[in-house]
């Protein structure tokens, strides 16, 4: 049985865990919960740390964001992290539209599908399903997956889903 965890220790509890990364208030409360915390005591710690400013949700979501999306993350996948991070929808839809707007999303999807070319081009008539497989499973819509599949079809990859390979 887990004892119960007081404000001193699950503050100091908060603070080693905040000099090793940076969290989410959402985040630190589901850690202060699991380790013994009352709803009430990992509350007041998290409201705590926020008005001496250890914690600011925009910030770190700012820095996992603009991380993830060197990664080639799509938004789709982007959001997931973000909401599971515990961040509200609309706070998350916002700092989405700031970091990665649909245009810069749709390029980075181009820039991932023209190195993956020649990859999926091997597969033949497979091709284009492999390469709108691989931008799924990285978090983008179908709507994105849709741009790039014109752009590609414009740039010379004429035949996607036919030869498997430019013409």
């Amino acid at each position: 049985m887990s004892r119960e965890v007081d404000f001193s220790t699950a503050l100091a509890l908060a603070l080693r865990w905040l000099g090793l990364r940076s969290y989410t208030a959402g985040e630190l409360t589901r850690k202060l919960l699991a380790k013994g915390a009352e709803e009430e005591t990992a509350a007041a710690v998290v409201q705590h740390l926020v008005e001496k400013g250890y914690l600011d949700d925009a910030t770190c979501a700012g820095r996992w964001l603009e991380g993830r999306a060197r990664r080639g993350w799509g938004r789709c996948r982007l959001l997931a992290g973000l909401l599971q991070k515990g961040l509200p929808q609309q706070q998350a839809d916002e700092l989405l539209a700031q970091y990665l707007p649909y245009e810069k999303e749709v390029e980075q999807a181009l820039e991932i599908a023209r190195q993956r070319w020649p990859r999926a081009a091997s597969r033949g008539p497979e091709a284009w399903r492999t390469l709108a497989n691989t931008l799924r499973c990285r978090g983008y819509s179908p709507e994105v997956i849709a741009a790039v599949r014109e752009r590609l079809a414009a740039e010379g990859f004429a035949a996607l889903d036919k030869a498997g390979k430019r013409e």
